[in-house]
């Protein structure tokens, strides 16, 4: 049976982490390949012609299927509109993470060149 020699393994940390302080650290460049994602192609929809009077008097002579089809549309416009805000929503979270770590990278490569002084 081996026994572990505890006043062995602290030394030889020691030792390692005493050498690994002369040693250059190894300094990661950020990368960031997304592009910001472009807004929707579809445009807005325009209320069919039957409801311009509803505004002020509250009824409408559309049929049901206009009325339906219209409703569809602002359904979808409204999808797409939720689907492009969720996906600047995620490039604006990889855009942060590449801003933290290109900070991280200049702080490395300052402490590395710094210790090239001492």
């Amino acid at each position: 049976m081996k026994y572990f020699n505890i006043s062995a393994f602290i030394l030889t940390l020691s030792m390692g982490m005493a050498l690994a302080g002369n040693v250059s650290a190894f300094c990661s460049k950020p990368s960031m390949y997304n592009l910001a994602p472009s807004a929707p192609s579809i445009s807005r929809p325009s209320p069919p012609y039957c409801l311009s009077g509803y505004k002020y008097s509250g009824t409408h002579t559309c049929d049901e299927w206009e009325t339906q089809s219209y409703i569809n549309e602002i359904n979808n416009y409204i999808s797409e509109l939720s689907d492009y805000a969720q996906e600047a929503q995620t490039f604006a979270n990889e855009a942060i993470s590449f801003a933290n770590n290109a900070a991280d990278y200049a702080n490395c490569e300052a402490r590395d060149v710094k210790s090239d002084l001492q």
